[in-house]
This record gives structure tokens, C-alpha cells and sequence, in this order.
């Protein structure tokens, strides 16, 4: 490239009339081809780098997974899925080793699984990067790719938060912006800090190519694959059938990982007075996402609407996490029901929320963490790492604990936690893990009256997680709601967003910061 300048520059001081200018132009172009090439090879060897650096990073936490299974004794089937060893008798009554068990089981198939999804992801991405350069050329634009990919790279791996985030992207030209949604979509579209409207574009565009993924795979699928594929449709037909009376649908996130990932937002986040964002908890799919936990959160838009028709409001359904799956009214269920998920879950919540005030406009935030059942203790242990997550307000309804010990640990300001348990909720009332640890070894022996005396020993106020947030010994204001069905078991458990229930009344005051509408009820 040099030498085509210096003779440039030669013919311009020693060479004057027609064919001089024509040569200088033919030059000039070619001097400017060769250096689109050389900044285009530049971005194919960060993109090569950064591949090497992706797959080698998924190799390693696969190789580490199927090390952990072979010691742990466990069995990896082709499709990943990972079974335990045969339980011993003495196993099959000890629900600590049960538990301890299917925990383990649990977080060997998430490592597995996150570890393969990584390098496909990995493999789609960077494919999609290369091709980009490939089919598009050097069009004289002036977007530097590569400078852009560069500071990235130096900015948000593990380093930089959603505010970094947000404040890189708002330096990128509208033009660098569209490359990077449309070259990168599952990448963009999933990065807290950037705006909603740029995500919401991208997801749309992720989620097709993971449609045209699962459905090009062999089949039959996976049961876990046929459910992500089964939610990706439920998702597609509810953005295209979202009628056009309806406040705007924003897709906030989708993806493969673990058992399936999908936030919805009804309304802009971004623009909206109040923004709450809902963690649903047990059983809880992308189809479920789509269909009833979005109708939920529809309920809630408008119930907060009326409440406050003065502002405005946006309310998201957010699954960035494994809820457990089963039956939590089923002990086998219980024994399997950790801590691990929703401690992997809030860490990602929390980042979610920081994510939203990130990319708020001007206008005042008051945002809102709401948690349903297991999606409760997912917000209770993101509002307890350090700093909290950043809500104004944490609403918990049909919650088994946060794991906090009273609400003064979820990092909100007092009187701004509040919590809904309907009387007949069963999950509301699930005994602490010490209660069912001595009733499957005491009720064989010395019969119903014996467990309940032993029972008596235990706190009342302790549930699965913690204490109860519905009693006085956690603090949290007890909002009233109705008693729901007492039948069937867990009727009473899905009905805190009914239509015109006080329990969907009381949310939406929380919601818009209207508390003097709230109706409280005394603790339990």
C-alpha cells in the first residue's frame, strides 16, 4: 500500500495532463481497495482469535463436567443427559443424600449442557461474523468492525457491567449499531446495557435462526430439545399474533442455554415511569413464558394502568434461569429442590435490573422485583448480594423463603418489601427441610402424634428457604389477597393474577408507587 502512495505521489510532481488524472484516480481507487483489504484481514484475525479463545473455553468446561460425572459415578447418554448412580437402600430414606444427589446430578447435566451450547453458539456467531466480511466487502462506509469488535472485547468479558455496556454502544455510529444486531443478534440481543428496541430487534432476528436450528436437527429430539423448540414456536406465534391494540411487545432476551431462555416486556422499559420485572418459579417453560406467565404480566399491565393512568408502565416476564421442574407438593420433588438454581438465577436477575437502569431515559425509575413461588427465592438471592438489585420495591407472592432471615437483608428500604400468601397455598406453608427430615424418620416409628410433637421443636415461622415472609418475624408488609380454591392442591397457587383480585389490585399499587392504595392484612 505504500508503494502505490509513492508512485501517487510521483506521478502528481512529474507527470501533468488527461492520462495523468485518470492514472491518479485508477490509483487512488486501488489504494483505497488495498486498504479495505488490509483492515478486513484485520478483522478476520480477531474474529479467529476470539473464536479459539471461545471454543477452547467451551472444550475446557466440557472436559471438566464429564470428569465430574465419571467421578461422581454418574452416566453421560450421547444427548448429555446424565443419570446418577443406582441409590442403595440406605439412600432411598435419606432425604439429605437424596437431595445432595439430584443437585449434583442437576449441575453436572447444566455444565454439560451450557458447555456444548457455548460452542454452538460460538460456532454460529463467528461464522456469521466471517461470512459478513465475506459478502459485503469494503463499501466505503468507514465502519471500523474491527475497532468496534476490539473495545468490546477489552470491555465486557467478566470485566464491565451494564452501564459500560450501555455507554460503549451509545458510542457506536447507527450504522456500526445495525452490523453488530444483525452480524450478532444472539450475542446483542442478550447484553444487558443495551436499549430495549436494539434488543428486541436482534432477539427477533436470533430467534428465527434458533427456529431454523432446532428444526433442522435429526429427529425425533431430545425431550429437552423438543421443549425448547415447542417454547421458540409458542414465542414466534405470540409476537406475530400480539394484536396491534395492545401495548408494544418487546423480546428482551432469547436463547438455548440450560433448559431455555425468554424475557418479554409489555411496553418500553426504557420509557416507562415504572418498570417491573416478574420471575415465575416451579414448571415454569419458554411455552408458559409465551402463553400464561405473558397474560400474567399483561393483567398486571393494565390493573396498573387503572391504578395509575397518569403514568406510564412497562411489566416483563423474565426466565434468565433453570426454575426446578415437578410437583413441589411432592416430597420426591422437595428432595431435589436447591438453592443452586435460584443463587445462579439471581445473580443473573441482578444484572438484568442493573441492565435496566442502565438504558432508562430521562424520565424517573421505579422499578420493581417480583417473584412468584421458587421465582421468589430466585429474587430474594439476587436483592441479598452486595448491593441488592437496584429495585425500589421487592414483591413476593406464594414464596416458600427468600433464604434471608428477615426482609432488612434484601437491601431495599424499609417498609418497601411486601408479600402476598393466599391462606390455601400449600407452597406458602411447606415445612422447613428440618421438619421434613425428622417426620421420614420418626413418622415409621412413632406414628402421626410423635411427628407432630417433634415438629413443635422447629420454628413454625421456617419454611423451605428461610423464614416465612408472611410472618411478623420476617417484617415484610403482608398485603391482603384472597384465600384461593382449597381444591384442587395448588389452585389457590395460581391465582394471584386473577382479574379483579385483590392480590392483582394491591401488585399494581406496589407497582406504580401508589401505596396508599395497598391493603394490608396482618401477618401470619
Amino acid at each position: 500500500m505504500s508503494e502505490v502512495a509513492t508512485v501517487a505521489n510521483g506521478l502528481e510532481q512529474n507527470w501533468t495532463g488527461l492520462a495523468a488524472i485518470e492514472a491518479a484516480a485508477a490509483l487512488g481507487k486501488q489504494q483505497n481497495d488495498l486498504t479495505a483489504a488490509h483492515e478486513e484481514m484485520l478483522s478476520v484475525g480477531v474474529i479467529l482469535h476470539e473464536a479459539v479463545a471461545a471454543f477452547t473455553a467451551a472444550q475446557t468446561e466440557l472436559t471438566a463436567a464429564l470428569e465430574a460425572a465419571r467421578a461422581a459415578n454418574c452416566t453421560v447418554e450421547p444427548d448429555g443427559t446424565v443419570t446418577g448412580p443406582p441409590m442403595t437402600e440406605a439412600e432411598h430414606h435419606d432425604i439429605d443424600a437424596a437431595e445432595q444427589r439430584g443437585i449434583l446430578v442437576e449441575q453436572i447435566a447444566a455444565r454439560i449442557s451450557q458447555a456444548v451450547q457455548a460452542a454452538d453458539e460460538a460456532d454460529t456467531q463467528f461464522a456469521a461474523r466471517l461470512n459478513a466480511l465475506a459478502g459485503n466487502g469494503h463499501d466505503g462506509s468507514g465502519l471500523n468492525l474491527a475497532t468496534a469488535n476490539s473495545d468490546l472485547s477489552r470491555l465486557v468479558p467478566g470485566k464491565s457491567g451494564p452501564k459500560a455496556v450501555n455507554s460503549w454502544w451509545n458510542g457506536l455510529s447507527a450504522a456500526e449499531q445495525q452490523t453488530f444486531i444483525h452480524d450478532q443478534p444472539g450475542v446483542y440481543g442478550n447484553m444487558n446495557g443495551i436499549p430495549a428496541v436494539a434488543r428486541n430487534e436482534a432477539n427477533r432476528i436470533y430467534l428465527g435462526q434458533l427456529l431454523n436450528q432446532f428444526e433442522s436437527m435429526p429427529q425425533p429430539l431430545s425431550a429437552a430439545d423438543q421443549q425448547k423448540l415447542d417454547g421458540f414456536q409458542a414465542i414466534q406465534t405470540t409476537l406475530d399474533s400480539w394484536g396491534k391494540d395492545n401495548p408494544p411487545l418487546f423480546l428482551l432476551g432469547i436463547g438455548s442455554q440450560g433448559q431455555g431462555r425468554g424475557i418479554l416486556a409489555i411496553g418500553n422499559p426504557d420509557r416507562s415511569t415504572n418498570v417491573c420485572a416478574f420471575v415465575p418459579g416451579m414448571t415454569t417453560t419458554l411455552t408458559s413464558i409465551a402463553n400464561g406467565d405473558l397474560a400474567s404480566a399483561h393483567r398486571l399491565f393494565d390493573s396498573a394502568e387503572l391504578v395509575a393512568p397518569s403514568s406510564t408502565t412497562s411489566t416483563i416476564v423474565w426466565l434468565g434461569y433453570d426454575p426446578p421442574p415437578g410437583d413441589p407438593t411432592d416430597p420426591h420433588t422437595l428432595a431435589v429442590m436447591g438453592s443452586w438454581r435460584g443463587q445462579a438465577g439471581g445473580a443473573s436477575y441482578d444484572q438484568f435490573l442493573a441492565g435496566i437502569r442502565s438504558t432508562h431515559g430521562s424520565t424517573p425509575l421505579h422499578l420493581t422485583a417480583l417473584g412468584h413461588s421458587y421465582g421468589s427465592f430466585t429474587v430474594g438471592q439476587a436483592a441479598q448480594r452486595p448491593g441488592g438489585t437496584g429495585a425500589d420495591d421487592i414483591i413476593l407472592i406464594g414464596s416458600p423463603g427468600t433464604g434471608a432471615a428477615n426482609a432488612s437483608q434484601l437491601n431495599v428500604p424499609a417498609g418497601h418489601v411486601w408479600d402476598g400468601a393466599a391462606a390455601n397455598d400449600e407452597v406458602t406453608q411447606l415445612p422447613s427441610k428440618l421438619n421434613v427430615g425428622m417426620d421420614s424418620v420418626v413418622g415409621p416409628v412413632l406414628g402421626p402424634a410423635g411427628t407432630a410433637a417433634l415438629d413443635n421443636t422447629v420454628d413454625p415461622n421456617q419454611l423451605w428457604f428461610g423464614t416465612d415472609p408472611a410472618s411478623g418475624q420476617f417484617g415484610a408488609n403482608r398485603f391482603s389477597v384472597a384465600n384461593g380454591a382449597a381444591l384442587p392442591l395448588l389452585q389457590a397457587h395460581s391465582q394471584y393474577f386473577d382479574p379483579g383480585s385483590s392480590s392483582l389490585t394491591n401488585m399494581a399499587a406496589i407497582v406504580t408507587g401508589d401505596y396508599a392504595k395497598v391493603t394490608l392484612t396482618q401477618p401470619r
